[in-house]
């Protein structure tokens, strides 16, 4: 069998030539459907991450409610704590001093007032003695005492024998207000 060949050469040119169109243009619409599958694909994960995003930011905005009223309520136990603190800083502890000052009281002394000027460190003692003695006494306690110094004793509360209402003033010397 021969073969003939009886289409010229513009046309086996032409031929080819479509041919070759035809192949570029089914490779473009198979490049065109592909990036159709990737566009919906990639469009699918975006909606995805919108959605996680917001499922996120209204989790995000539930746990900064709950951190707000947390903060709040720590805040308002530390103002506590602070002022607790002041409290305690200005705390003076009196009960030894007057544990001491009610170890002087006998049935000769009787000690009616006690006024404490913290910032002056001074005290000043009122009441009732039976006797002068008694009184002396008392003022000679104080003098030997760690917690007094300088002593004041009015001359006039020394001048009367019995039932002397007398005042004394000192200075607290090694007492801690601490």
């Amino acid at each position: 069998m021969i073969d003939l060949n009886i289409i010229s050469r513009e046309l086996k040119k032409e031929i080819n030539a479509k041919a070759i169109y035809v192949s570029f243009k089914n490779l473009l619409a198979l490049i065109f459907i592909i990036l159709i599958f990737y566009a919906i694909a990639l469009l699918v994960c975006l909606l995805i991450l919108q959605i996680h995003f917001t499922k996120t930011v209204k989790d995000t905005t539930l746990l900064v409610r709950r951190t707000e009223n947390y903060t709040t309520e720590v805040r308002q136990i530390n103002d506590l704590i602070i002022n607790t603190e002041t409290i305690q800083a200005d705390f003076v502890a009196w009960s030894y001093l007057l544990e001491y000052l009610q170890t002087l009281s006998n049935e000769n002394i009787k000690i009616s007032n006690i006024g404490v000027d913290k910032g002056e460190k001074a005290i000043a003692l009122t009441g009732v003695a039976a006797t002068r003695d008694s009184l002396l006494q008392l003022k000679e306690t104080l003098e030997q005492s760690n917690y007094f110094s300088e002593i004041n004793l009015p001359i006039k509360n020394l001048l009367e024998r019995e039932n002397i209402n007398f005042s004394i003033n000192t200075n607290l010397s090694a007492y801690e207000f601490k």
